[in-house]
């Protein structure tokens, strides 16, 4: 009892000491004193990372009447002061991790139990009564991006009926109105409101579209928030064609020549970036005259419909103009990644470092906003969506057909999408001001 006699400790006191900084207090008596306090020097560094199972298992049980022993009194006098302030160092760590134990352990929040927007369909069709085996057909309908949606709005009204105790599958027009109100007074727009009241209707039996109430409420909300395009101007592309006229597409780096391309593609095809993520290499060909390049869509995009065509791309080689034209700059790209390509990747757009996987359309926006900002766009105002913007704009002012515009953009013939939200004129300088000033 070699510590016991010099420092003059009790069992109890030992007992305690070894229970929170050591596994056995036998084994501490045997190594002597010196090795005891040695061990305890090191004790901040064992526990900061883990706790002994002793110390776990009696404050997790007792969390709420008994607190963690405060054994900081009983550290004897003769220890150094280094020593001892490790050793309160030690208990104050211990005190924190078994605090965050305790909370870790606490009852979740209701946002964390939120079952998920397609949970919460199925469940809806199921309580209508729909067969089992019909309801996974019914609910594959719905796009990933709806989905996603949906979930969102799912979610915000599940947490109001949690909060007001109400059914979730089961509410009156009132209910709902208090919901979209209280949605709006948070500064909901137009369009959230109503992928909002879409969302509702998938779960709940009332036609909700077809309502007067729910009519009369909208139209309060567009006189009070209207809602406006997002551009009232658009570029010239003239601009970035001139900037990417002046990269030799033989002789510039593979991140230029990415870029340069993805640019190209979209104002060539006026089509989504989503669109050109999905180009696949192997649905790239040349028609036998060998004057253009053709690349097919099959894969679902968002222009897609019922009995609707899928895209098919045209690319005509320009003699005239090669530095810009996009099919030489497609086959330039595809034999500078021919040796990048991993065997099992088949999209045309790779990643520009190692391993090259396929890109995302995230991506394909940040290169071509990158190339925009190269360009002397202001990319403050101009996303990279607004390539579809400026190019079907360009084409109308040049005299292009408007059906051949819809044709190729991918909107449907009777559509006035092109007229409402992607006609815009130039950005202009030559206004009233300036000439009278």
């Amino acid at each position: 009892m070699v510590v016991r006699r010099r420092l003059n400790r009790t069992d109890k006191d030992c007992e305690v000491a070894g229970t929170v900084f050591f596994r056995s207090k036998e084994d501490n008596y045997k190594k002597g004193s010196r090795k005891f306090f040695k061990l305890a020097a090191s004790v901040h560094s064992k526990t900061s990372s883990k706790i002994p199972p002793e110390v776990g298992r009696t404050s997790l049980a007792t969390s709420e009447e008994q607190p963690p022993p405060d054994i900081s009194s009983q550290v004897p006098a003769s220890v150094g002061e280094t020593t001892h302030k490790l050793l309160d160092a030690s208990i104050s760590s211990a005190k924190t991790t078994i605090t965050s134990n305790i909370s870790e352990t606490s009852t979740p929040t209701l946002e964390a139990s939120f079952p998920g927007g397609r949970t919460i369909i199925v469940q809806a069709f199921t309580c209508q009564g729909l067969p089992s085996s019909s309801i996974e057909i019914m609910v594959a309908s719905i796009s990933k991006a709806t989905m996603k949606q949906y979930t969102c709005g799912l979610k915000r009204w599940w947490l109001y009926c949690q909060k007001l105790n109400l059914d979730l599958y089961d509410a009156n027009v009132n209910t709902i109105l208090s919901f979209l109100t209280e949605e709006f007074n948070k500064g909901a727009s137009y369009a959230t409101l109503n992928t909002l009241r879409s969302s509702l209707a998938f779960i709940i039996p009332t036609n909700l579209a077809l309502d007067t109430k729910i009519k009369r409420f909208f139209r309060g909300v567009q006189m009070l928030r209207p809602s406006a395009p997002k551009y009232d101007y658009t570029w010239d592309p003239g601009e970035v064609l001139t900037f990417l006229e002046n990269c030799d597409s033989a002789n510039i780096s593979f991140t230029l020549l990415s870029k340069k391309l993805a640019t190209l593609l979209a104002l060539a095809t006026a089509h989504r970036v989503q669109t050109l993520s999905l180009i696949d290499i192997r649905n790239i060909h040349k028609i036998p005259d060998g004057t253009a390049i053709q690349i097919k869509i099959p894969d679902r995009i968002k222009t897609s419909r019922k009995n609707g065509m899928q895209p098919l791309l045209s690319l005509p080689f320009l003699t005239d103009r090669p530095e810009i034209c996009v099919a030489t700059t497609l086959e330039i790209y595809l034999t500078r990644t021919s040796s990048r390509r991993p065997k099992n990747c088949h999209k045309l757009f790779i990643t520009l470092k190692r391993p090259h996987t396929e890109v995302t359309s995230q991506t394909l926006s940040r290169w071509i906003k990158q190339t925009l900002t190269q360009s002397g766009i202001n990319t403050e105002i101009f996303s990279a969506h607004s390539t579809r913007h400026a190019s079907t704009s360009a084409a109308c002012r040049n005299g292009l057909n408007l059906d051949e515009i819809r044709r190729t953009a991918g909107w449907s013939k009777n559509s006035d999408t092109f007229a409402k939200y992607y006609n815009r004129p130039l950005h202009s300088q030559n206004s009233l001001f300036h000439a009278l000033f």
